[in-house]
């Protein structure tokens, strides 16, 4: 890449595992232990991960997942938007869920429609 061209896009994975820490009330130290990291690292670990330091592996980042009830696809996507309809829908029951597919599919029909519906 040239030094005038585009700049990388930085990972939303960074951020999102702290705004799930925060979401539940969680401290570093405490997700770390919860995902069962050593005691003597936990704390810095996290640290890590949400300053881009190390990048977890999705294994970990399922870890994460499962302590804070969000779905891993949250941690991926840098569309806060996204985000957090990920978030949401993760919380439904398997029913509800489906349900709720169902229902963005017809509203994701209308996409490029226009208002009266005939193109």
């Amino acid at each position: 890449m040239s030094k005038n061209g585009p700049k990388p896009t930085k990972s939303p994975l960074a951020s999102r595992i702290k705004q799930a820490r925060e979401r539940v009330g969680l401290s570093q130290r405490k997700l770390g232990l919860t995902i069962d990291l050593d005691p003597s690292v936990a704390s810095a670990r996290i640290n890590h991960y949400e300053r881009e330091r190390h990048a977890p592996a999705f294994a970990v980042v399922s870890k994460i997942a499962s302590a804070t009830g969000l779905p891993e696809g949250f941690f991926y996507t840098p569309e806060d938007d996204l985000a957090e309809l990920i978030a949401l829908l993760g919380c439904l029951h398997a029913a509800d869920r489906r349900r709720a597919g169902i229902y963005l599919a017809r509203l994701g029909r209308g996409v490029g429609r226009s208002p009266s519906g005939k193109g």
